[in-house]
């Protein structure tokens, strides 16, 4: 993520990591955030938002 060039049109702020994490912080959050994503204390829930198994 860290060699996207500044133009990309990736939705890299979508990565996070297996327990919900933000690997990339505040930027990822406010993007998330944008996205109508929940994020609470810097961790995204897995199981509302597509992963059904998780525990998160």
């Amino acid at each position: 993520m860290a060699r996207l060039p500044a133009d990309s049109t990736l939705p890299w702020h979508r990565v996070i990591r297996a327990d919900g994490r933000l690997p990339v912080g505040a930027r990822q959050a406010q993007l998330l955030l944008s996205e109508q994503v929940t994020v609470t204390t810097g961790r995204v829930s897995l199981r509302r938002y597509g992963w059904p198994d998780s525990e998160t």
